[in-house]
């Protein structure tokens, strides 16, 4: 409880030699509390054993609920590789141990993951419905850890389809639950999604203290994963700030904590936003290297596909910055294709500066296509901006984030007869 992990492990190895080999129950409580702490390490071999060892006591023991429980840690490991439909089957599954669901405290935390597996399947609408579905069970129980993870669910949801300040209520909802609970794990990590929605609104004043506090969380808690995307988020929005230097050496720290906790997309993001600093810096090369690298970590994950697309627009802004204008066109007819089989970059970091990269590119080449790619990229960024009532908010969002200000610039160069069209940020 004190997050005094070390001692903690010691702890578990002294019960695990004194306790009796028929003493299922106390080796059940010390494998979970060892499996809970492996999850977050490089050490994968050493977790699937205490994964194991829970399925085969639990078996042992007959237990209906350990088997839930079994299958629920399960699902956050394969959620943790990246393999969000695996996940989403073992989540399924232990929400069907779980039955009747009023009788069962583990069905609010399976919906919590399940809402989550989806999400990271691009599964927005199936998402909601079971969050909601878990919130009609949380709150009649009282049951407010469960409740501030599905709030929290619905947060990522709304931030995935551009609904930012809904997703930013959610999230400060949450936080809010968190706090009351006295969970600073989960604190830390509501932090964070605040510290990535607020960038996207141009509020970076507000995304950084979130963030500080939430490093200062994961720090004291000892919790890899959090400080991993803290210090990616913070070196995201350093980057949006034009302070590439920063974002460079945050990006690298972001790296270390992912690796050493064994989050693969972690690392491959972090790669991602070494690419952004590096190109900023005018450092071709080495950006190059890093786009080349982020691309190849997503291939190689059960991730939702779109996702790849990051790294690959890097790669064609790389190009077009060196005038290699056939290997940018090269990158970016692999997004048109996307585009043109109607797909779309929800789910993506920046879903807005994938179609600015394309008309960039296409618009460098004389290709006619770039036109419609720039109106197409111009509707939704105004869709988004309407959806946001706050009028400051709303002139943050489209004039303070770098990419959504070069699309209404480039509008309004290439259609001035329509420019007077354009809603004005209030």
């Amino acid at each position: 409880a004190r997050f005094a992990n070390t001692a903690a492990l010691a702890f578990v190895e002294r019960a695990l030699a004194l306790a009796d080999p028929a003493d299922h129950e106390t080796r059940w409580r010390a494998h979970l509390v060892r499996e809970r702490h492996l999850i977050h390490t490089t050490d994968h071999a050493a977790h699937e054993a205490d994964l194991q060892a829970l399925a085969d006591l639990a078996e042992r023991l007959d237990d209906r609920e350990k088997r839930t429980v079994v299958a629920m840690r399960r699902a956050a490991t394969l959620r943790g590789a990246g393999d969000y439909a695996g996940a989403e089957a073992a989540d399924r599954q232990g929400l069907a141990l779980a039955q009747p669901l009023e009788q069962s405290a583990l069905a609010v935390l399976l919906y919590g993951g399940l809402a989550d597996s989806l999400i990271g399947a691009g599964q927005y609408e199936a998402a909601r419905e079971v969050a909601l579905q878990g919130l009609q069970l949380a709150r009649p129980r009282g049951d407010r850890a469960g409740e501030s993870v599905l709030v929290n669910a619905l947060g990522l949801i709304a931030m995935e389809r551009g609904d930012l300040t809904v997703a930013a209520g959610h999230f400060e909802d949450s936080l809010l639950i968190t706090r009351e609970v006295g969970d600073p794990k989960a604190e830390g990590l509501r932090l964070n999604n605040l510290g990535s929605v607020y960038p996207r609104l141009g509020d970076y004043a507000r995304a950084r203290s979130h963030l500080d506090r939430g490093l200062q969380l994961a720090r004291r808690t000892g919790h890899r994963p959090t400080e991993a995307v803290v210090l990616l988020n913070t070196a995201s929005v350093a980057h949006l700030q034009g302070d590439d230097t920063a974002a460079l050496a945050l990006a690298h720290a972001a790296f270390e904590a992912a690796a050493s906790s064994g989050q693969r997309e972690l690392e491959a993001y972090a790669r991602l936003v070494a690419g952004h600093a590096e190109l900023g810096l005018g450092r071709h090369v080495a950006a190059r290297e890093a786009y080349t690298a982020a691309r190849d970590m997503l291939r190689s994950l059960t991730v939702r596909s779109q996702q790849v697309f990051d790294p690959i627009s890097g790669l064609a802004r790389v190009a077009l910055a060196e005038g290699r204008l056939d290997l940018a066109l090269a990158e970016v007819e692999l997004m048109m294709a996307h585009m043109a089989d109607g797909g779309r970059f929800d789910g993506t970091e920046e879903p807005l500066l994938l179609p600015l990269t394309c008309w960039q590119v296409l618009h460098a080449a004389g290709d006619p296509r770039a036109a419609d790619v720039l109106a197409a990229a111009h509707k939704e960024l105004q869709a988004q901006a309407a959806r946001i009532t706050d009028p400051i908010a709303q002139r943050g969002f489209l004039q303070q984030v770098p990419h959504h200000r070069e699309i209404v610039a480039a509008w309004e160069r290439s259609m001035p007869a329509h420019a007077a069209a354009v809603p004005a940020a209030r």
